[in-house]
Formats: C-alpha cells, sequence, structure tokens
C-alpha cells in the first residue's frame, strides 16, 4: 500500500476589530477629516499598532480632550452671571453617544444641541455634563 500523504490544512487569517489583548485600546472611527487634520497624528510604530495588524486612529474627541475643562465654579465671575439657569432633571448616559440625552428644565437634549441660546451641550459623561458657552468649556456635575 502507498504512504498517505497527511491532509493539507490551509490557514485562514481573519482581521477583527477587536484588539488581540484587553490591554491594546479599541479603534475608534474619525467623524471627519477636519477633526483628524487637528488632532496630533500617533505614530505608526506604536505598541498597539504593531500588536493588532490594524492602522493606528484617532479618536473624534482627541480636540477636546486637549483642552482642559474648568468647572462651572472656576469660569469668570462675568460668564458665570451671565450663564443662563440649567435645571438638570435627568440624564441617561451610554457607550454610545447617539443614545445620550440630558434632560434640562423638561427637555430632552443631546450631544451638539443648545439647551438654551449659546449654551452648547458638547459631552455628556456619567455624573457631569461638558457645556460651551462665550469661548468657555466647562463641566456641570449633576
Amino acid at each position: 500500500m502507498p504512504p498517505v500523504a497527511a491532509p493539507v490544512v490551509a490557514e485562514r487569517v481573519v482581521s477583527s476589530p477587536f484588539p488581540a489583548s484587553p490591554t491594546a485600546p479599541i479603534p475608534v472611527p474619525v467623524a471627519s477629516a477636519s477633526v483628524a487634520a487637528a488632532a496630533p497624528a500617533r505614530p505608526a510604530s506604536t505598541p498597539a499598532a504593531a500588536t493588532t495588524g490594524n492602522p493606528p486612529v484617532q479618536a473624534a474627541t482627541a480636540p477636546a480632550a486637549e483642552a482642559r475643562v474648568l468647572n462651572v465654579n472656576e469660569l469668570p465671575e462675568d460668564v458665570r452671571r451671565s450663564l443662563p439657569t440649567l435645571a438638570i432633571t435627568g440624564v441617561m448616559y451610554s457607550e454610545n453617544a447617539s443614545h445620550r440625552m440630558l434632560i434640562v428644565g423638561g427637555q430632552v437634549f443631546h450631544e451638539g444641541e443648545e439647551p438654551a441660546p449659546g449654551l452648547k451641550l458638547e459631552l455628556i459623561r456619567p455624573k457631569s455634563a461638558v457645556f460651551l458657552y462665550r469661548g468657555q468649556r466647562f463641566s456641570q456635575s449633576f
């Protein structure tokens, strides 16, 4: 009887959007080209890019994270006096930004909307919200 060759098994490489280890950063898609241009580029030789095989991706909130967010009490006196009164009565936080909502004065607002004229809701966090008013970024706890 002639010798039988072992079957050949082809190795299949699957690209996964999930990191190889729990400590590797999870890639986040970039919202627009202007955000990517404003954010500092991460070198391609970083350990995360080398271990996951994925190209480095910038977070959409990178420019917002760079600027220090003041507490509402740290705002200049004139800005604090002209700030509209915020009656925050509820919040829904989610890892998915499109599901986050803040209830101010009985109305539901999402990130990017204005609860009051000139007051923009930039970010909803689990225990605070970040607003932009007259060029000042500040957080309000709830």
